[in-house]
């Protein structure tokens, strides 16, 4: 079995320490997915979301800059690895442009890890921080 790393990004009219903080809360790590949260933020903290389909821990937290955790999908065969993600945010030119770089995705998952980023957080993170 192979296994994929995607790299993708958003750029985001807002500063980075509103979408880190958002990303980290549960009320609103609901309302930008559209699904059940639950989240604490802080390191070694465990965490549940798309309605439990989802869970991992949060590994490192480099406020408004970085942000690890593994993340494992419920339907993962028993034999694959966790996935690493990678939320980088850097601020620039009054935007801040969050890149996720999901590495350890089983080669059959990689389409839908993607198509996950894109429709439960970009769409709504866009809508969200893209107000001027």
């Amino acid at each position: 079995m192979t296994v994929e790393k995607l790299k993708i990004s958003v750029k985001l009219h807002c500063e980075p320490k509103p979408v880190f903080t958002a990303l980290l809360n549960a009320a609103q790590h609901s309302k930008i997915t559209e699904s059940e949260c639950l989240i604490q933020p802080s390191e070694k903290s465990k965490f549940s979301i798309l309605n439990g389909t989802v869970k991992g821990s949060i590994t490192e937290l480099f406020p408004y800059k970085r942000m690890l955790v593994s993340w494992r999908h419920n339907e993962y065969d028993p034999s694959d690895k966790d996935s690493i993600v990678e939320f980088l945010f850097i601020y620039k030119d009054e935007h801040t442009l969050l890149t996720i770089t999901h590495s350890q995705i089983p080669d059959e998952w990689s389409a839908k890890i993607k198509e996950i980023w894109k429709k439960k957080y970009f769409k709504n993170l866009k809508l969200t921080f893209n107000k001027p």
